[in-house]
């Protein structure tokens, strides 16, 4: 076996577990367990303590009592928390750090990772309810992570009831896993804004195109698919599993960022309410303004 799958799996387990000792403060009732899998990092790293410890974490899963307070992605889920306390409990609130790096492969890596880290805390929660509610928020490519769990061969020991995907790229390689049998089960939720230019930015074809470019050099084989595949990402999913919510402000405008911002983060109660009320058989985009 591979020495930096070996150590990569001994993390993982080893976070995990400590997460588990130190965050169990309730033991009735359903848990309303939330997962954040936060999305692509392009940050270079710095010497500068401060900033690096705002920007930067090391991989694994963490709880909200866990994790570096000032990590970035820390403070969004202590605020979702902060607003939304009823649905997402903090003795329940997690965050799944991952290297961000901006690949297919990288995301697949940690599609495994995660899935490892989620069998290992769905146990010890096991040992302690009988059934758990979880839920799995992501923002931009940290939904393509969590879609490549659909990649994973073995049946998994936990069961996503609720995902919610924000402003993730919707690209080639992902977006029919919206349909595979282990989201079966799940409600799916994919929120955007027609003013993010991030969500679909990503040049998903430009390996296409440089593979079509060599083709004259190496004779690689291109499939057709392949060759229809857009040059960039798109916005929405194809499936009708997946209920998408148009993000706007009284503004107008939300960017990529904003998404995770506080602004954004209290209103997630709301939000969900009215995704339950509305009628998405019918044609009309669910448009939720704050």
């Amino acid at each position: 076996m591979n020495k930096i799958y070996v150590y990569r799996f001994f993390f993982i387990a080893f976070s995990t577990i400590f997460v588990h000792f130190t965050t169990f403060a309730q033991s009735s009732g359903i848990p309303k367990v939330t997962v954040f899998v936060h999305g692509s990092d392009t940050t270079p790293k710095t010497f500068i303590t401060m900033i690096e410890r705002y920007l930067h974490h090391a991989p694994g899963m963490y709880s909200l009592q866990t994790i570096n307070p000032s990590y970035r992605y820390a403070r969004y889920i202590n605020n979702l928390c902060s607003y939304n306390s009823e649905i997402f409990p903090q003795e329940h609130m997690y965050l799944f750090c991952w290297s961000g790096k901006l690949s297919n492969s990288e995301r697949s890596n940690a599609a495994n990772d995660l899935h490892e880290a989620l069998e290992i805390l769905i146990s010890f929660y096991k040992e302690k309810y009988e059934t758990i509610d979880l839920t799995i928020i992501t923002h931009s490519h940290g939904g393509n992570v969590v879609l490549n769990l659909a990649h994973i061969k073995e049946k998994p020991n936990y069961s996503i009831r609720t995902l919610i995907l924000m402003a993730t790229p919707v690209q080639e390689k992902t977006k029919y896993l919206v349909d595979h049998t282990c989201f079966k089960e799940t409600k799916m939720y994919a929120l955007y804004s027609t003013l993010d230019i991030h969500q679909i930015i990503d040049p998903q074809g430009l390996n296409i195109k440089i593979k079509s470019y060599l083709n004259f050099f190496n004779k690689q084989t291109i499939t057709k698919k392949e060759l229809e595949t857009p040059f960039f990402s798109e916005r929405m999913f194809s499936s009708d599993h997946i209920k998408h919510i148009k993000i706007k402000t009284k503004m107008g405008i939300l960017s990529h960022i904003e998404f995770i911002l506080p602004s954004f983060a209290k209103k997630m109660t709301s939000l969900l309410e009215s995704a339950q009320k509305h009628d998405f058989s019918s044609e009309e985009i669910l448009i939720f303004t704050y």
